[in-house]
């Protein structure tokens, strides 16, 4: 008899999507079943399925990928006990929004509210990357006003001290030498960014170099 061998790879999995009849849920849940059917038996505990920015999925939509469809295929894989879990990270609207897709999922979910540094904890995170051998480039004394800064923009605008790190590096390695500049930049980008994905007109975090 011959053996026929073949790779779980993603044309493979593609191939028992589209083969399997049904609705686009009964597609996945054949797809996930499958490869836990090959996993149990290499050792595997299980597989976490981890979905940032979670927030932007809508509750329902036709034929994509929604916040209801997610739901009610991981409800069904854990029904059967195999051991998948879905993880979601988001902005504080995305719990209400998993409750609007589906009322069970406030029993599906363990919610862990992660909320911003206070100030001591803040002066030791933004300087700390400074000290990492990758990092070519350091503050001098009187750039170190820029923590506070750092801390105030982020107020608004939660990843301002990567975005301000990435910037002074892009500074650095077209100009040469070690001055990072100020923070007009950063905020000009942030706002920018900000405003593209749905906020006010006018910038919020400019106002506040000016303290």
């Amino acid at each position: 008899m011959e053996v026929v061998q073949h790779t779980l790879d993603y044309s493979m999995l593609e191939s028992i999507f589209r083969a399997t009849p049904g609705l686009v849920a009964d597609k996945l849940k054949r797809v996930l079943e499958v490869v836990w059917h090959h996993l149990k038996g290499m050792g595997k505990r299980g597989i976490i399925f981890a979905y940032d920015e979670a927030q932007n999925l809508r509750p329902f939509i036709r034929q994509a990928i929604s916040l209801s469809l997610l739901l009610d295929v991981f409800q069904s894989i854990q029904k059967k006990e195999i051991p998948f879990m879905l993880a979601l990270t988001g902005l504080p609207t995305l719990f209400p929004k998993l409750v609007e897709a589906r009322t069970f999922a406030e029993r599906m979910f363990h919610v862990i509210h992660i909320d911003r540094l206070n100030d001591a904890d803040s002066r030791k995170a933004i300087p700390n990357q400074l000290k990492k051998d990758s990092c070519p480039f350091h503050f001098l004394s009187y750039q170190w006003q820029y923590c506070p800064r750092i801390r105030r923009l982020s107020l608004f605008h939660p990843v301002s001290c990567r975005e301000t790190y990435d910037i002074f590096i892009q500074r650095i390695r077209r100009r040469g030498g070690d001055t990072v500049g100020d923070l007009r930049g950063v905020v000009r980008k942030l706002d920018a960014d900000f405003s593209r994905a749905g906020g006010p007109r006018q910038p919020i975090a400019s106002h506040l170099l000016k303290r």
